[in-house]
């Protein structure tokens, strides 16, 4: 094996690079057409597979970081400088899906000439309508529908195809099952994005789609009104074909021809083959089958596209119900109609019913077995019973026994409590006053667990020792009680032996074993245990997966997975986690279903985290909306209003996120108490708001008592309490109270370093509060040793190339200028600017928030010529880009460079 970047003579004999500047006389590559050996970045084309509208495609071999074949695609055309750094930030978009049914995008780039390319998954398969030929009809309604499950996940990724086709659509054959594979996915998004399809590109190009498959708002060239609708519109299409074995508009086999499917009515499915058969290999479905797939296409290729099923999971939906033989949405609920699905489904159990009417011998045999099935049944009924009577014992003891002096005491003690921490403490107090001054639900969660779940616990080991399945059912409960009322440690402690009972039964039921991890990694997490909370969420994802596939335990499993990445700061895993949950609520559940709603606007906040709020928003309204048109769920509606009201707050809304945390405050509050975690976590949240809001003294107030609060029920090193102080630190920043926000912010440093470790999301963002804070007190020299020995955590941890890496590393050089070592930063930013040019792929946006601190530091020191050769080398293709079309952390860096004083550079 030769080393990485060598080649042995016959490679090099056989490669030659790809020239095409037609400023030396070199005519462009018609269609791409490129000859056997050319090398196209790390790829060398082997041979032409095939060509279309985008351009031409070409089996190659990968020849380095790893050998492999790949399918490359040269696109048509050259994009200008402006273009091609738009092109390169688009193509990150397309390299983040991932579906086993979508062919995944490895590389992309463009040659020194502006011509765009692709490589791909190379995949050894055959056009959908080829394989089609020999599948029945329903296998292939069942093949589509797996099709729109891709389509969906790229959707939601915010990726239209806009060139689906058969021919994009390839069916391969694995261990006997034929899957889809989805090619060119994007590529004509991000052709059109980066300009390829208008009138600035350099040379002649198509439109990006196929016509016979276009919307009509594709074709007609309204570019604003394409969405996910338009691939909907084409899987319409290709549904058609599926079923006739023509397109809309193709002449058929017996000579006629269809309505176009854009001057006319659109001719169905039932009209085109009334003459003729099925294609080869499919049985004809009766005559009201057919009606029904008529609706499905119809709605699918409607020419409005608010009449379209409103996406992809919406038509793999329908075409699954009509698999099952369930009512389709797209049909009138009619009586009739919905009675003959129901025959349909139970065709089998109304005959075997039929033959027991008229055949004596027949209910005789049904009778013998239904006696003996109702013996069995009097078994287990008898063997439940007895149960039943053990857990009526239990709460005969768990009423029966309780002490109402003790509870009184308990009572009165923490009535005291209660009132002392009031102002009020020294007052005589009136009878009336008591309910404006007492927290009840906090009375009464403390007199539950001290006189009811502690002896619910004690009397389970006691009564039930020798039965474990009976047992772990009883604790669960309990163990779901204490995290409810939130109480997580008690929560842990209960869930942790219940799933250890479980588990060691000689028969382990899956799904109780499920049940139990999943609640005890939720009581993990809320206790601020992450790492034992992520293995746990581990094991119950790993479990699950032993289940059948889309039951509620899927979501479920799959939800506290992605919460316990969230709390680790983790926000691309957990996005992809709530994207999967998401997905699999939606395939159980129609789109109004609490699960759904709960996934999706988990799902929404995530975006809004991993820097996508513009596609959080509408979610978030969507849910919000919901959920105040249901009555009495108000755990689900205080969960919203909290999530969006963090989106708002973040986006610069301040106002409306504290009236909608005001709101969640006063539900939780009045249900929970003001001691339960989540009032303290929203009460927090506030605070934050009434400061932006300018207003200090009530936001200190409030941070103040939830940060005391959070110590009080969580602990004082609870990773929330801990978050509360930063909290309360950054306030007291803003009020100009340094001495003792400093305070605040070195211990929650110190703490969360020793607590989750240096390299800490929690503790980078904290030591970078920090660092800012000293740097506001003038005191340099401690801010850059604080600054270095973070940039080595992150490092270790994040790598050298990561955003906050990065961040920390510019921080540092800054601190040198503070104190007067200019030179010693200016060498160490260009040796990392230097060091991330060389390593492009890996370094991505951050060489350009290298080269702009370069830049601002270089034109500080007055330093032009060296601010400019910066400028022209590393900035050019950001400062040539619209800075609409960036994304947010590139056009911030965009706008910084154009608002430094600039006497001797040209404008961009």
């Amino acid at each position: 094996m030769l080393p990485t970047g060598e080649t042995d003579a016959d490679d090099a004999d056989a490669t030659r690079r790809l020239e095409t500047r037609t400023d030396e006389g070199v005519d462009a590559p018609e269609a791409g057409v490129l000859a056997p050996g050319t090398l196209v970045g790390h790829y060398r084309v082997v041979a032409r597979i095939g060509s279309g509208g985008m351009g031409a495609i070409y089996r190659a071999e990968q020849l380095q970081p790893v050998r492999r074949t790949v399918a490359l695609k040269l696109l048509r055309g050259r994009l200008s400088t402006r273009q091609r750094a738009y092109f390169e930030i688009e193509r990150q978009t397309l390299a983040q899906m991932q579906h086993p049914a979508i062919a995944q995008i490895f590389d992309a780039g463009t040659t020194e000439d502006g011509v765009p390319w692709f490589a791909m998954e190379f995949i050894e398969g055959s056009p959908i309508t080829e394989v089609a030929r020999d599948l029945s009809l329903d296998q292939r309604l069942a093949l589509l529908a797996r099709v729109c499950d891709a389509i969906q996940h790229a959707h939601q990724k915010g990726v239209v195809h806009r060139d689906l086709k058969p021919g994009n659509i390839l069916v391969t054959r694995v261990d006997g099952e034929w899957l889809p594979k989805i090619i060119d996915f994007g590529i004509a998004t991000a052709a059109a994005r980066a300009g390829l399809a208008d009138a600035a590109v350099e040379g002649p190009v198509d439109m990006a789609g196929t016509p016979e498959y276009m919307s009509p708002e594709q074709l007609e060239g309204r570019l604003a009104s394409i969405d996910t609708r338009s691939d909907v519109y084409a899987l319409g299409v290709v549904l058609y074909e599926l079923i006739v074995g023509d397109r809309p508009g193709i002449a058929s086999q017996s000579g006629r021809t269809a309505s176009s499917t854009r001057s006319g009515p659109l001719t169905a499915p039932s009209q085109r083959l009334r003459s003729r058969r099925l294609p080869t290999g499919a049985a004809s479905p009766r005559r009201g089958r057919l009606r029904e797939l008529d609706r499905v296409v119809l709605t699918a290729m409607a020419h409005d596209r608010n009449d379209r099923y409103p996406s992809a999971i919406a038509l793999a939906d329908e075409l699954r119900r009509y698999l099952a033989h369930l009512p389709l949405q797209a049909m009138p609920a009619t009586p009739g109609y919905l009675l003959r699905r129901f025959a349909r489904r139970h065709r089998l159990w109304l005959a075997s019913g039929a033959a027991v009417l008229l055949t004596l011998v027949g209910g005789l045999v049904l009778s013998l077995h239904a006696f003996n099935q109702a013996r069995i049944q009097r078994g287990v009924a008898e063997a439940r019973q007895h149960e039943l009577e053990q857990v009526v014992a239990f709460q005969q003891a768990m009423l029966s026994d309780i002490d109402v002096m003790d509870m009184g005491r308990r009572l009165v003690g923490h009535v005291r409590d209660q009132l002392s921490r009031r102002s009020e403490r020294d007052t005589v107090l009136q009878v009336e006053q008591l309910p404006g001054i007492l927290d009840g639900p906090s009375l009464a969660r403390a007199i539950l667990v001290e006189s009811v779940l502690k002896r619910a616990e004690s009397i389970i080991g006691q009564r039930f020792e020798t039965q474990p399945a009976l047992a772990a059912d009883l604790l669960q409960s309990v163990g779901e009680v204490y995290h409810a009322i939130g109480q997580y440690d008690e929560a842990v402690a209960a869930l942790q032996s219940v799933l250890e009972q479980r588990v060691a039964l000689p028969q382990p039921d899956l799904e109780s074993v499920v049940d139990a991890q999943v609640a005890l990694a939720n009581s993990l997490e809320r206790s601020g245990q992450f790492d034992a909370a992520e293995a746990m969420a581990s094991e119950a994802v790993a479990t699950v997966e032993r289940l059948p596939l889309d039951s509620s335990r899927h979501i479920a499993a799959t939800m506290v997975r992605a919460q316990v990445a969230r709390s680790k700061i983790e926000y691309g895993k957990a996005r992809q986690w709530y994207e999967k949950a998401l997905d699999a609520a939606l395939r159980i559940h129609p789109a109004d279903h609490p699960e759904v709603a709960r996934a999706r606007q988990q799902y929404a906040l995530s975006l809004h985290l991993d820097g996508a709020s513009d596609q959080a928003r509408p979610q978030f309204e969507q849910v919000l909306s919901v959920q105040r048109g249901q009555d009495g769920n108000w755990q689900q509606l205080v969960g919203v209003l909290v999530n969006y009201a963090a989106l708002l707050a973040d986006t610069g809304d301040v106002a409306a996120a504290l009236e909608l945390e005001r709101e969640a405050y006063a539900l939780n509050r009045q249900h929970l108490g003001a001691d339960h975690p989540l009032t303290l976590m929203i009460l927090n949240n506030m605070g934050m708001s009434m400061m932006e809001a300018g207003d200090p003294v009530e936001a200190m107030a409030a941070l103040e008592e939830a940060a005391e609060g959070r110590a009080r029920v969580l602990g004082p090193e609870h990773p929330h309490t801990l978050r509360s102080r930063a909290s309360l630190a950054r306030a007291l920043v803003r009020l100009d109270r340094h001495d003792q926000a400093l305070a605040i912010y070195s211990d929650v440093y110190t703490m969360r370093r020793r607590i989750l470790g240096p390299g800490s999301l929690d503790t980078y963002r904290v030591g970078r509060s920090l660092a800012d804070l000293l740097k506001r007190m003038g005191r340099h020299e401690q801010m850059l040793s604080l600054t270095r020995e973070m940039h080595a955590s992150l490092v270790q941890t994040q790598g050298p190339w990561a955003e906050d890496t990065i961040d920390v590393a510019i921080q540092t050089a800054r601190a040198m200028v503070d104190i007067g070592r200019p030179d010693d930063a200016i060498r160490r930013l260009r040796e990392l600017l230097d060091a991330a040019s060389a390593q492009s792929v890996e370094a991505g946006d951050e060489r350009y928030a290298l080269a702009v601190a370069l830049y601002e530091l270089y034109r500080g020191q007055g330093r032009d010529a060296d601010a400019d050769d910066v400028r022209r080398r590393h900035l050019r293709p950001l400062l040539e880009t619209d800075g609409e079309q960036l994304a947010p952390r590139l056009r911030r860096l965009r706008e910084t460079v154009l608002r430094v004083p600039d006497a001797t550079a040209s404008a961009p």
